[in-house]
């Protein structure tokens, strides 16, 4: 049953970069009664990797009317109003969905902190998506640098990349003061909030989505995303400098994580046939 506009659900995909939240906000998008808005906060130096050919496809269905730089631009009141705004226009209830939303990165959000009140004041719901291997972020962030390609829709050749190993542990570190900083900010916004990592959701898609369709009381339907996982490749096949990186994490917090799989062995999926 379809809802009234006073009882349109709101919701924010909370997460870092390199976390699965593209995937996650395409496959919501296949959901024909949820909108669901990319990184509509991005700054603009990001946006126009986006737009490149052959990238912007794949956001076709998660493009805003406008991005929150672009409004700003042409709004006449400054921040916080600019944001607060912005937020109405692009998240106002629609007969046409039952859930409306945006992805929003931490950094994002805490170079917008009115957010916080914004989002306690119209009743949003919270998806904090987060990948707890740190080191599978970190190799996906080098990859995208690499190739300058952040997504894609076709299976890439493999690829291999380098890692300082004498940044290495600090750079996993800054990733994991970074994922505790947002569950205390979703603590101290006081949101509903529903937890959700990226090594589940590649395990379990259906279910993972399943339970994401609850928490927006949206009606858990086939979903679909042809994204696919930009590396596939075992550690020791992905980092050309396996044996240093090995060396320089061990004995330390991180060791457990070059034992772990790389998880997602393939993001294209159709969920619920």
């Amino acid at each position: 049953m379809n809802k009234t506009t006073d009882e349109v659900i709101r919701f924010c995909i909370v997460t870092t970069q390199r976390s699965g939240s593209t995937w996650l906000m395409d496959l919501l998008a296949s959901h024909p009664r949820v909108r669901a808005y990319n990184e509509v906060f991005i700054p603009e130096r990001w946006h126009r990797v986006q737009r490149k050919p052959g990238v912007s496809e794949l956001y076709a269905a998660m493009q805003p009317q406008l991005y929150f730089y672009q409004f700003q631009a042409r709004s006449r009141r400054p921040r916080p109003w600019a944001t607060f705004d912005y937020l109405d226009l692009i998240c106002a209830p629609s007969a046409e969905y039952d859930a409306v939303g945006f992805k929003l990165m931490l950094d994002q959000w805490k170079r917008h902190l009115e957010l916080t009140w914004k989002l306690k004041r119209d009743a949003y719901r919270v998806v904090h998506l987060i990948r707890e291997n740190f080191l599978d972020s970190l190799i996906s962030t080098e990859m995208v640098r690499k190739r300058g390609i952040p997504h894609a829709s076709r299976d890439l050749p493999p690829d291999q990349v380098y890692i300082d190993p004498a940044t290495l542990v600090h750079r996993l570190g800054r990733l994991e003061r970074q994922r505790r900083r947002g569950e205390w900010l979703l603590r101290v916004a006081g949101l509903p909030v529903l937890r959700l990592t990226y090594e589940g959701l590649c395990e379990d898609p259906e279910g993972a989505i399943g339970s994401i369709s609850d928490f927006l009381g949206v009606e858990r339907r086939p979903l679909r995303s042809e994204l696919k996982k930009l590396n596939r490749a075992a550690h020791w096949e992905s980092i050309a400098n396996y044996e240093e990186v090995r060396r320089a994490l061990a004995g330390t917090a991180y060791e457990s994580l070059l034992g772990v799989p790389m998880q997602g062995e393939s993001m294209a999926v159709e969920l619920g046939r």
